[in-house]
């Protein structure tokens, strides 16, 4: 199969001329063929934008953190070119930033692309769900369970750090905090949607999902998005690029 037969195809259906059971396995056929194609060309773009960055001396240095690392010196060649136009915001609900933050300038609301991206890892970096905070923040997507209010449990940071400090010198039966190594869980805020406070709970994932509206929506994009625009600021502070992975999980 080839462009020509592809496009010679799709003519002749659009046209009425073969509205049939043929041409709809045909239509099949050409749609696992182009998303093939597709996966096929985002790879080779990838891998020849690694093999580039590869071969500049001057492209990456790292500096290991606890909980990430950060790409020094260049940022890391992407295969989508930047929007030429671009806006300083220095203003946000009539607030005042501490830093101007400048940002690519969309005409349309269909011109502002989708957030997250899977990535399928590398030596550095585990496969995963990835967001593009900022130019200089990407982070790998955490999903903790939900805790209620009356069962506050790994939530915090055990003082003793690991499970064998802690069941040495802990004289409680269990220890509701967390550990080197565990996941954290995350508090459910009344304010956050009060109409179901435990929204998000990895066992009620499905029924919560069928209760959320709008009105729902509204105050937990209200703490999450502004949490993300606190994040972009200290980003832009910072001016390395940093990549955070596992967060869910205590890391010392």
């Amino acid at each position: 199969m080839n462009m020509d037969s592809i496009k010679k195809i799709l003519e002749q259906t659009l046209s009425k001329a073969r509205v049939s059971y043929e041409s709809f396995n045909e239509l099949a056929a050409i749609k696992q063929y182009l998303l093939g194609s597709i996966e096929l060309i985002e790879e080779i773009q990838s891998n020849v934008a690694i093999s580039i960055n590869e071969k500049r001396n001057d492209v990456v240095s790292f500096v290991s953190m606890q909980d990430g690392y950060i790409i020094k010196d260049k940022p890391i060649m992407s295969v989508k070119e930047s929007p030429s136009e671009t806006h300083q915001v220095d203003v946000v609900d009539d607030v005042k930033l501490p830093c101007k933050i400048t940002v690519p300038v969309a005409e349309k609301l269909s011109d502002i692309p989708k957030c997250l991206r899977w990535y399928r890892g590398d030596q550095k970096t585990p496969r995963g769900l990835y967001i593009c905070i900022d130019e200089n923040l990407i982070v790998q997507v955490p999903f903790p369970d939900i805790c209620d209010i009356q069962n506050k449990t790994k939530i915090a940071n055990c003082k003793y750090k690991t499970q064998e400090a802690c069941a040495k010198y802990n004289k409680k039966q269990e220890c509701l905090f967390v550990h080197i190594g565990q996941k954290y869980n995350k508090l459910s805020i009344y304010t956050r949607c009060p109409d179901r406070p435990n929204i998000g709970k990895h066992s009620s994932l499905a029924e919560d999902i069928t209760f959320l509206n709008v009105d729902n929506l509204r105050p937990m994009l209200l703490y999450s998005l502004s949490d993300i625009l606190i994040a972009i600021i200290w980003a832009r502070a910072k001016n390395n690029r940093i990549v955070l992975t596992d967060l869910s999980v205590r890391r010392s």
